[in-house]
């Protein structure tokens, strides 16, 4: 794939060619190894780009990583209705991947996936700047456990990233943006169960826009940031299930459907920012809704129990003319510590500065309706922001995604907004 050779010893000096060669089932890495990759396009015109299998994993406390090399892009592609995963899992443990860029032309042309997690566990995916593929993280219809999903970029994919039989997974300080769906949680067989999942310090915006068709055109589709679906295919009398799913400390801008939509009890809400939705949200604390929508929808008869410490700014309505909050099909809900109206942000109305940048979304010295006003979330295990300040500070939990501290600066520089699409 590159001027390197499989027969080389694999340094720096003489590097191997192949991703293939660098796995432990070669004989060339073990348990604790980093694999670098240098700056290069791989263009895969296999089914399966590289395939992980058992034999290729690394151990408890000693992952193989396979990581960028520092301050070089690494890209990979797949080939039209070819390449089916750039990265096939299939049973393996403990690996890390680091840093890689994933390209395609449209995600609409095939069902390409970036990473494609067949079976195992214990993977770690970072630091990924995922394009315009059709699908940015799938995972398999078996048991698979212990995900960490953080601090990646997800641009034009059809499903960025999709929660099916999970449990213990982690997805945080990633960006979704211009995609189809956004993240999706939906066990969908009989008695699959997504359970323990944690997603915090994200920033979804515009949701459903920006996202192309195979000629380019930009189209547009009614979708929330986060889906907590309920589609049990199959399951008779029975069904799927989610437990303790945490959403907090993410931002939300401009989503065409809705910030947060849930189909599905047991899901708890804490201190994100929905700005300007375009249709619809869910269960809720310490967050900020607003937008071209409204806050929360609520759906399939379920009851979310704790919708609190929310901010619901500016929101455009439902169908109905609800603006915050929206039960339907026999669901309820309990609310309290919930501000409606303007929390004064940093720098004012985000879409007059910049909405793309999540500093834009803090508080001022001005949020006397929203600072020591939320409700206490110790107990929740909430202990940080988006930006990764303590919470509380000062005499009690602030609303929203924000936590303001006393002194902070009234104003900061705006940054010049690209791209910005309005709807």
């Amino acid at each position: 794939m590159t001027s390197g050779n499989d027969s080389n010893k694999g340094s720096i000096s003489s590097p191997w060619k192949s991703i293939d060669r660098a796995k432990r089932s070669s004989g060339t890495v073990q348990p604790g190894d980093t694999v670098y990759i240098r700056s290069v396009t791989y263009q895969f015109t296999t089914q399966r780009g590289v395939q992980f299998d058992s034999g290729d994993s690394g151990q408890s406390g000693s992952p193989i990583t396979y990581k960028a090399f520092t301050g070089e892009t690494v890209s990979f592609s797949g080939i039209g209705s070819t390449t089916s995963a750039i990265f096939f899992i299939n049973n393996t443990q403990y690996l890390v991947f680091d840093g890689f860029r994933f390209t395609g032309t449209y995600p609409q042309i095939a069902e390409t996936r970036a990473f494609n997690i067949a079976g195992g566990g214990n993977i770690t995916i970072k630091n990924c700047n995922v394009v315009n593929i059709y699908k940015g993280i799938a995972f398999g219809d078996v048991q698979i456990d212990n995900i960490i999903i953080t601090g990646n970029t997800f641009d034009g994919n059809a499903a960025p990233v999709y929660i099916n039989q999970n449990k213990n997974v982690t997805i945080s300080g990633n960006t979704f943006k211009y995609t189809y769906e956004g993240l999706k949680i939906n066990p969908h067989y009989l008695s699959q169960t997504a359970e323990n999942i944690d997603i915090y310090g994200n920033f979804f915006y515009q949701i459903g826009w920006g996202f192309k068709d195979s000629d380019g055109t930009d189209l547009g589709y009614y979708n929330p940031g986060i889906i907590i679906d309920h589609q049990c295919n199959n399951c008779g009398a029975g069904d799927s299930y989610t437990k303790n799913v945490n959403i907090y400390s993410n931002i939300f801008w401009g989503c065409s459907d809705a910030g947060i939509r849930t189909q599905r009890a047991d899901v708890d809400i804490y201190n994100n920012t929905f700005y300007r939705q375009h249709y619809y949200d869910a269960h809720v604390l310490n967050n900020t809704v607003g937008g071209h929508g409204v806050g929360i929808v609520i759906q399939n008869g379920v009851y979310v129990s704790k919708i609190k410490n929310n901010i619901f700014y500016d929101n455009k309505g439902w169908w109905d003319g609800t603006n915050d909050i929206v039960a339907e099909n026999g669901s309820t809900y309990n609310a309290s510590n919930n501000l409606l109206g303007n929390p004064i942000f940093v720098n004012g109305d985000p879409i007059a500065v910049n909405p793309y940048d999540p500093n834009n979304y803090k508080l001022s010295s001005g949020s006397k309706n929203a600072i020591d006003k939320g409700a206490d979330l110790s107990s929740e295990g909430i202990t940080k922001d988006y930006f990764g300040n303590q919470k509380p500070l000062g005499s009690g939990y602030d609303i929203g995604a924000h936590e303001y501290s006393s002194g902070a600066q009234d104003y900061l520089a705006p940054v010049t907004p690209q791209g910005l699409i309005q709807r």
